[in-house]
């Protein structure tokens, strides 16, 4: 791994080797990753107890998400992103190497080399098998939850139904490009109209990030 920015990535990477120097803001002497939405979700947070982290990266969201909550569960099954994570993130996130998903099972990731963050559910040639589990099976309490996972957000939130219906978080989704969610045989705005079935109410968007909480 290699440190670029202040923060850790895996030494194939060079897509966030350059966001990070070139277009990042930087807080507490580390670059950071869509910082705008993060403080535009948070806007809409009502309590500041456990946030929870989908598709965690290096912990870009994670570091900065644990200035402001009691605890993090930042869960990022490749395992290049992970070993980064852990050291990026302090001691109040918990860390993960399960995907989530719908159910209990195993999932295919494709890992991208040059672009960690493009890491994606696929039965490509040269996948990893890694373990799924939904967040439901963890019980938590959860005041805010991000998900970015490459078109694979509807099978988290559907995995998540019982968590969000109980603790009403804010909800921060990346609802990207159609193309990411149709492998998948989903359309791309079944997630926003999943959350919307559950009561939630689109608050805000800034390009393919959709902020969603309760009333």
């Amino acid at each position: 791994m290699k440190q670029i920015a202040g923060v850790w990535i895996p030494d194939s990477d060079d897509h966030f080797h350059i966001y990070l120097n070139r277009e990042s803001t930087w807080i507490n002497g580390k670059g950071t990753y869509h910082y705008d939405r993060l403080l535009k979700a948070l806007q809409y947070t009502k309590g500041f107890d456990t946030a929870v982290d989908v598709g965690a990266h290096v912990g870009l969201w994670s570091m900065h998400l644990a200035e402001r909550f009691n605890q993090v569960w930042a869960f990022e099954p490749n395992w290049d992103n992970y070993e980064c994570l852990k050291k990026n993130v302090p001691s109040n996130v918990i860390t993960e190497t399960f995907a989530l998903g719908a159910i209990h099972g195993e999932l295919k990731l494709n890992c991208i080399g040059d672009n960690s963050g493009k890491t994606h559910v696929s039965d490509a040639p040269m996948t990893n098998t890694v373990l799924s589990r939904p967040l439901d099976y963890y019980d938590l309490n959860i005041d805010f939850l991000k998900i970015d996972v490459e078109g694979y957000e509807l099978l988290v939130l559907r995995g998540a139904a019982e968590t969000l219906m109980r603790c009403k978080p804010t909800v921060v989704i990346e609802d990207g490009p159609p193309e990411l969610a149709a492998r998948y045989g989903i359309d791309s705005r079944e997630a926003s109209k999943f959350l919307k079935s559950l009561g939630a109410t689109q608050q805000a968007n800034i390009r393919h990030d959709y902020i969603f909480s309760w009333d």
